[in-house]
C-alpha cells in the first residue's frame, strides 16, 4: 500500500467516526436543549468523505431520520462515494 493510499484510506476512517460523532453528540445536544451542530455542518460532513458514519449514526441513535434533505442526501452521498471509492481502486488510482 503506497503512503497516499494510507493517507486516504486513514482520511476515510477519520472522516467517517467524526460524522457519525458529530451526530451522535447533536442527538445528546438536542436530548439536552443546547445549542445545536448546524444541519449545513453535518450536511458537510457527509459531503467530505463522512457518509457512512453519518448514514450509521443517523439510524443507530435515530437523528435526522425524518428530515426529508437527509434521507435523500446522505444516502445519495453514500452512493457517490461508494463509485468514486469503486472507480479509484478498479483502476489503480489513489
Amino acid at each position: 500500500m503506497s503512503p497516499i493510499d494510507k493517507f486516504l484510506l486513514s482520511y476515510l476512517l477519520i472522516i467517517n467516526l467524526a460524522a457519525y460523532i458529530a451526530f451522535y453528540r447533536d442527538k445528546q445536544k438536542a436530548i439536552r436543549g443546547e445549542y445545536r451542530t448546524s444541519e449545513l455542518d453535518l450536511l458537510l460532513f457527509s459531503l467530505a468523505g463522512g457518509p457512512f458514519g453519518s448514514l450509521i449514526a443517523m439510524n443507530k441513535v435515530r437523528h435526522k431520520t425524518k428530515h426529508m434533505k437527509f434521507k435523500i442526501l446522505v444516502p445519495l452521498f453514500c452512493i457517490t462515494w461508494s463509485f468514486a471509492i469503486g472507480y479509484c481502486v478498479s483502476n489503480g488510482l489513489p
